[in-house]
């Protein structure tokens, strides 16, 4: 059976048929599909696939159910869905999976985008999955239709081809829960890895935009706009303070950003 060799690391899918999570490593992880989703109340986690009636319970199984079922329909034993297969009570296991999603949803045999906000394809637009900030690596990785340049999606261009600054406008308008998300999120758009550090906050975004530069030569990291921000810290709320750090301090900083396209293209 042909194989998508993701790390050295253990990978957990579930069994398109028997509902089961099963665990491989290296080569002997198999072909797979994979699910990007936002989520929703409810959601069927890790813990609860070792109880299928438990898991059953839950609002969220039937887009676990629903996607295993088109998964098999399509000759595929085995899916990927985040919620089910990352224990997230190990900071170990979370940290890894996050280092090595975009590789994974990149070597998935297909990537299902589940639209739980859409009942006809009038409302496609709207769909709050298309201003998350997770799933903008889901849309890029397998090579999907989307809002970001066409020819990227198209396979024409490689996304690491593409400029920081140009790379970090497609993430400027998208929204996360957590702030440092917005860091972790694109840690493999940029092919870089940090360690998850939940609580630092803004800095998060700094230590992305540091590692980036240590793997790049590419300026346009330094093309965001934006410079004045409140004084969260002061007792005047109307104070304003400068951001006196080479670095951006969020993706929203490079929302200008879009005319710089990369290396082998012309800046318009």
């Amino acid at each position: 059976m042909p194989v998508a060799v993701l790390s050295s690391a253990a990978c957990v899918l579930i069994n398109t048929h028997s509902l089961q999570l099963e665990e491989f490593f290296d080569a002997s992880i198999p072909k797979y599909v994979i699910l990007s989703h936002t989520w929703e109340k409810e959601e069927v986690l890790f813990s609860d696939m070792a109880d299928l009636d438990r898991a059953r319970s839950k609002t969220g199984f039937s887009k676990v159910k629903g996607a295993c079922t088109l998964a098999a329909s399509q000759g595929y034993h085995y899916i990927w869905i985040d919620s089910c297969c990352i224990d997230k009570s190990s900071s170990a296991e979370l940290s890894e999976a996050i280092n090595s999603m975009y590789r994974w949803y990149g070597k998935s045999g297909v990537c299902y985008a589940y639209l739980c906000d859409v009942n006809d394809a009038s409302q496609l637009g709207d769909s709050r999955w298309f201003i998350r900030g997770w799933t903008l690596q889901e849309l890029i990785a397998p090579m999907r239709a989307s809002l970001v340049d066409e020819g990227v999606l198209a396979g024409r261009i490689h996304p690491h081809n593409v400029s920081v600054a140009k790379r970090m406008y497609w993430a400027s308008k998208r929204k996360m829960t957590r702030k440092e998300d917005e860091a972790y999120c694109l840690m493999g758009l940029f092919d870089v890895n940090m360690p998850l550090l939940y609580g630092e906050a803004d800095k998060a975004f700094i230590r992305l935009q540091q590692e980036i530069a240590r793997v790049t030569d590419d300026q346009s990291i330094l093309a965001w706009y934006g410079d004045w921000f409140t004084a969260s810290d002061s007792e005047d709320e109307d104070a304003i303070v400068q951001w006196d750090c080479v670095w951006a301090p969020s993706p929203e900083s490079f929302a200008l950003s879009d005319r710089f396209r990369g290396r082998s293209q012309h800046c318009c």
